[in-house]
């Protein structure tokens, strides 16, 4: 049986996420508009999900539900866990509490669902292990592959990323290729680290935690 690697795969409607993201626009505007811009990823995030919940006829409050079995979670307490050192996304503050853009959004989610979640925080490889050996049920934010895929359940996205390699200025590495023999530096568990070893790519890899 897999993990939950993402919060969203808990089956709710269209309706239910615009009430889960009133909550998060309510926090981001409150919290994090003068520090980070979310301001332009949750714009996009209203326009998607404004989109879909047009397809959905009834909006009452019996309806946030697509699958009753839902209800099952809101009597036990769901462990979600997060890197405690991914800001803005995920990070523990200065009153050493879960805060960031994926910690609110877990938030909203559970207020709107009327569910009881516990959030954790840990360094990014020992958050891989506790989703990965069922230690926790859900980690809050996670790239998807398809070798993670085959341990954990991933739900719809709620976010894109890209990654790069990063040079000095007067470097001559230009692509992945061009680091083969290098010695090349990664988080622990992260996707590049993981990237890295499934391709094979860099002669030393340096791995850090944080």
């Amino acid at each position: 049986m897999k993990s939950v690697a993402n919060y969203f795969s808990i089956p709710i409607s269209q309706t239910l996420f615009i009430a889960a993201l009133t909550e998060v626009l309510s926090a981001v505007k409150r919290r994090f508009l003068k520090r980070w811009l979310f301001v332009v990823i949750m714009s996009l995030t209203a326009m998607l999900l404004n989109s879909a919940a047009q397809s959905v006829e009834d909006s009452s409050l019996s309806s946030l539900f697509r699958y009753t079995h839902v209800t099952r979670f809101q009597d036990s307490v769901i462990q979600a866990v997060g890197d405690y050192s991914y800001p803005p996304y995920e990070f523990l503050n200065e009153q050493g509490e879960p805060d960031g853009f994926n910690v609110e959004i877990m938030r909203a989610v559970a207020k709107a669902m009327d569910l009881t979640v516990h959030i954790s925080m840990y360094p990014w490889v020992d958050v891989r292990d506790s989703i990965e050996t069922g230690e926790v049920d859900i980690v809050m934010g996670m790239y998807r592959t398809e070798e993670r895929d085959k341990s954990v359940d991933f739900s719809v996205p709620h976010f894109i990323s890209t990654y790069a390699v990063f040079v000095r200025n007067d470097s001559k590495i230009k692509k992945v290729s061009d680091v083969m023999d290098k010695r090349i530096i990664a988080q622990r568990g992260d996707l590049a680290h993981d990237f890295l070893v499934e391709n094979a790519v860099g002669q030393e890899l340096i791995l850090y935690t944080d």
